[in-house]
């Protein structure tokens, strides 16, 4: 069983980027409600004051999800001969079996690299609330499966992780699977 730790490290980085998107959000808010007579997007407050409220919610979403994340004493990724264990985001669907997974692979994106895990059955680990449904109806449609795994906040880079995963795939793989 091999277990990976969250990054402490890399979790206070999202956390000090989500008050920095916080006080943007404020900024904005306080623009729009004090009547600065400078133009911000056309001087539509409407929507400025739109965006300064995003950005405050998911600023704060992102400070509370980052800063519980910091406490947590379980690991945030287990790979082991039954499966996957992928609980390093708010997206956690359990156990990815081996004998359900008939593909991994890589893709970059912005200088991202995101790990994709496909399945025999999208359905069966589409589960959980409406929001959580929907997130993951959207991997579907763009990565033609809902398991999307990034080491953002792990104590691992993406590209070693894969290597990790494709290597225990490969061992834990079902015969004519």
């Amino acid at each position: 069983m091999i277990e990976i730790p969250f990054s402490k490290k890399k979790i206070i980085r999202f956390i000090i980027n989500s008050c920095s998107i916080t006080v943007i959000g404020l900024a904005l808010e306080y623009i729009a409600y004090s009547n600065y007579s400078f133009k911000i997007i056309n001087q539509n407050l409407a929507f400025t004051k739109f965006i300064a409220v995003i950005m405050i919610a998911f600023g704060i979403m992102g400070i509370i999800i980052n800063y519980k994340r910091t406490k947590l004493k379980y690991p945030g990724f287990i790979i082991s001969n039954e499966g996957i264990m992928d609980k390093s985001n708010n997206l956690n669907i359990g156990l990815i079996e081996w004998k359900d997974v008939t593909e991994i692979l890589t893709i970059v994106k912005k200088g991202y690299v995101f790990i994709i895990i496909q399945v025999r059955d999208n359905s069966k680990y589409i589960n959980g609330n409406l929001f959580k449904k929907a997130f993951l109806f959207f991997y579907v449609i763009f990565y033609k499966s809902p398991i999307v795994i990034t080491g953002n906040t792990l104590e691992i880079e993406s590209g070693k992780l894969y290597s990790i995963l494709l290597e225990n795939y490969k061992l834990n793989k079902v015969p004519n699977s």
